[in-house]
């Protein structure tokens, strides 16, 4: 079944039934955005956690709540996890750790959602409720504002897509190969990438560890070979932050990213955290199929190296800089959809060191 949420936000969530997808939404979403695009679960796969990308209180400034909604899929026969799926998302805010069904799979959503406010500052998704198929439910953290509405329908075989509805950011565009500022911060320090990136794209929105975080792990989502199709590899890029002295709570951030593929399962350094990274990219093919991005590599401050697990065309290049501290932000150069032409998707990467290794303090 697909998950259908609007305006976050709206969304729409998808099952399937004799082998025939359909989706079941709510009546309260927001007016707002448009729709991305349906991403599966794997074949065989059922959600049974989700996560939200939620941004804190901003005080005097805009507010915009909850920015993305992650359903993390697994095995319905032998239980292996790992796979997670995400549609459209806002650029701010961080991932949530997961919440889990127990022994059960989700079967149905309620969207907690602000009316419309005037003149006043407007959010329209600030939580979002799950019911499991031994009838428990789970309630994320998110903000005060707004009412739940009603019950979506019930899947009784399971949730396995998810469409979400996004409004894009309502101030200055940010257009060309200029690094836009951060939300809320001081200038940018620390900046470290390669020489091998793509060019074509357009850069997202950096997005931060949370304070006093630092990156120790990575996970891809990449489109799998296509044979006659058009490959795009990979698409999008993970970072698992974690309070630098302790193996915990985990938040996660990514950049802009493309539509095609699945999350990977997360690499992680052993011991210590991200320091340095190194792409794996394909040059241009002419008249044949371009991918650009294919893998990458992070240098862990203990000297060891994780690869993720990518697709097999391109070469690695240099490595990027070091950063002291470890590394506490990423921004991503993506290409939009071609339609009827070479898609690309990950064309370039970018991340941002640590200022301070005891603080973590980017600004």
């Amino acid at each position: 079944m697909v998950l259908k949420i609007s305006s976050l936000f709206m969304f729409s969530l998808i099952t399937i039934v004799n082998a025939q997808p359909y989706s079941i939404d709510v009546s309260n979403g927001g007016k707002w955005g448009d729709w991305g695009s349906i991403e599966w679960c794997p074949r065989g796969y059922l959600a049974n956690g989700f996560s939200i990308k939620l941004e804190d209180k901003q005080g005097g400034r805009d507010d915009t709540a909850v920015n993305g909604i992650r359903l993390h899929c697994i095995d319905r026969h032998q239980g292996n996890m790992g796979h997670t799926i995400t549609s459209s998302q806002g650029i701010w805010g961080t991932w949530t750790s997961p919440l889990w069904c127990t022994n059960s799979y989700l079967t149905s959503f309620m969207l907690k959602v602000e009316g419309q406010q005037g003149l006043g500052d407007d959010t329209a998704v600030n939580n979002i409720k799950f019911k499991c198929s031994n009838n428990h439910e789970l309630e994320e953290t998110g903000l005060p504002w707004g009412n739940y509405g009603k019950w979506s329908e019930m899947c009784h075989y399971g949730i396995c897509g998810i469409q979400t509805k996004v409004e894009k950011q309502q101030g200055t565009d940010y257009a060309g190969g200029c690094i836009p500022p951060t939300r809320g911060r001081a200038p940018l320090r620390g900046e470290t990438r390669v020489s091998n990136g793509g060019g074509w794209g357009n850069w997202g929105r950096i997005e931060w560890c949370p304070e006093g975080y630092v990156a120790k792990g990575f996970s891809l989502k990449a489109e799998s070979v296509q044979g006659n199709g058009d490959d795009t590899a990979v698409n999008g890029i993970t970072l698992h932050c974690i309070p630098l002295y302790k193996s915990y709570p985990e938040k996660t951030i990514s950049s802009s990213q493309g539509p095609w593929g699945s999350w990977t399962s997360p690499f992680y350094c052993l011991n210590g955290h991200l320091v340095s990274f190194s792409l794996k990219v394909e040059p241009p093919q002419g008249k044949g199929d371009d991918t650009t991005v294919n893998n990458i590599k992070f240098r862990c401050s203990d000297g060891r190296q994780i690869e993720g697990v990518g697709l097999p065309w391109g070469t690695y290049k240099d490595w990027s800089s070091s950063c002291k501290h470890g590394i506490c932000g990423i921004l991503t150069k993506v290409e939009g959809e071609q339609g009827k032409g070479d898609d690309t998707a990950l064309n370039d990467v970018q991340m941002f060191c640590c200022s301070n290794v005891h603080s973590n303090n980017n600004s």
